[in-house]
């Protein structure tokens, strides 16, 4: 567990130092300009890659890297779960903008759809290929790379996944201070964000597990969902239907995860105890 605690520890203090010159100031501590606010975010996603990188490297030598990396590429069952992790969140988009008409009385704004303000001109696939190399690569090379096969080792997948949400909940509280979309959440909008980040994580947990361990699977659905919650407009009927229909399919895996106690990527993972 000493392992597990300092890998948290140490992509917390990648990220945060990173991010440092965004939300220090905003607590009065002066910092010098050095790079942009979407350069700066976007750098920062890498830090829990980056630290399974460095704890997999001294517990397990380069044997152990190149068995994390080779996760990002392969998928050892299930294939055509990539298929669904990528197109599924946009599916979902889809769904509700046919529903808004009727549901909400009123068009969609398509120029507000694929738009996060915080990165300025970056928009649709950009966007996507954005998150892609960054959050969903530099995040789920971490939390579902390293953390989860951890913490599965220990506890059934349900209350891994608990454990893990918790985990990365924390990870975003500088963004509270600094990044549009969390800055005005206020305390009943944050509650909402850890309730779907909660059963965002049981969905990645299903994914993960289904398709022995894939990291490419976890990737490209982190990425997907992410695209597909940016808009410009928070008050929009799209993305908040998406998030309804999400947390329904996340109820839906977090039952499958409590009839399953036993992870099914074990083996295929190779993942050890903590010592």
């Amino acid at each position: 567990m000493s392992t597990l605690i300092g890998y948290f520890a140490l992509a917390y203090a990648i990220s945060w130092a990173i991010w440092a010159p965004l939300w220090l100031p905003v607590l009065g501590v002066a910092m010098p300009p050095v790079l942009s606010m979407p350069i700066l975010h976007a750098l920062g996603s890498f830090g829990p890659a980056l630290a399974a990188l460095v704890v997999t490297g001294a517990d397990e030598g380069v044997p152990g890297i190149k068995r994390l990396l080779h996760r990002l590429v392969s998928i050892a069952r299930q294939k055509r779960l990539a298929l669904v992790a990528l197109f599924g969140p946009f599916v979902l988009l889809a769904i509700a903008l046919v529903l808004q008409p009727a549901l909400a009385g009123s068009s969609a704004d398509f120029a507000a759809l694929l738009v996060n303000p915080g990165f300025p001109g970056v928009t649709g696939v950009f966007l996507f290929l954005l998150y892609l190399v960054t959050f969903g690569l530099g995040e789920e090379m971490g939390w579902r790379g390293y953390a989860l096969p951890q913490l599965e080792n220990r506890w059934s997948p349900f209350l891994a996944t608990l454990a893990l949400t918790a985990g990365w909940a924390l990870w975003h509280w500088p963004l509270f201070l600094y990044w549009p979309g969390f800055t005005g959440l206020g305390l009943g909008g944050a509650i909402g964000w850890l309730v779907s980040l909660w059963f965002g994580a049981m969905i990645l947990t299903w994914l993960h597990d289904k398709t022995g361990g894939s990291l490419l699977v976890v990737v490209l659905f982190h990425t997907a969902i992410n695209t597909v919650f940016a808009n410009a407009n928070p008050a929009d009927f799209a993305p908040m239907a998406v998030g309804v229909m999400v947390t329904l399919i996340g109820i839906a895996a977090a039952v499958a995860l409590l009839l399953r106690p036993n992870p099914a990527s074990a083996d295929i993972l190779k993942a050890r105890p903590e010592r």
